[in-house]
C-alpha cells in the first residue's frame, strides 16, 4: 500500500469512528484530544501523516485499538462495540454464547 493510500484509509477510518461516537463536529473532537482542527481536518482527509503518539491518543478518544485504523478489509465503523463499560467484552461473550447455542440447536 502507498503511503498516500494509507493516509487516506485511516483518515476515513478516523472520521467514521469519530461520527460513530457521536462527534459529529470535528472541533469537538480536535479539543477533546488536544488538536487544532485544521490538522485533524488534514488527517481525516489523507493530506496529513500522523504520528504514532497523536494515533494512540486518537485511538484512545474512540476507544479503539489502533492496528484497528489500518484494516483495509472493513469498509465502515471498525468498532461497533465500544470497550467502555464492558463494551467488546460484552459483544464477544454474546456470540460465543450465540454460536453455542446454535452448535446445540444442530
Amino acid at each position: 500500500m502507498e503511503e498516500q493510500e494509507l493516509r487516506e484509509l485511516v483518515g476515513r477510518r478516523i472520521r467514521a469512528e469519530r461520527r460513530a461516537c457521536g462527534f459529529e463536529r470535528l472541533e469537538d473532537f480536535a479539543n477533546r484530544i488536544g488538536m487544532d482542527t485544521s490538522n485533524l481536518s488534514r488527517i481525516e482527509q489523507g493530506k496529513r501523516g500522523i504520528d504514532s503518539v497523536t494515533l494512540m491518543r486518537i485511538a484512545e478518544a474512540l476507544d479503539v485499538r489502533m492496528d484497528a485504523l489500518f484494516d483495509r478489509e472493513r469498509d465502515e465503523v471498525v468498532a461497533f462495540a465500544r470497550t467502555g463499560s464492558g463494551g467488546r467484552d460484552q459483544v464477544v461473550d454474546w456470540a460465543l454464547d450465540l454460536l453455542t447455542d446454535m452448535e446445540f440447536a444442530e
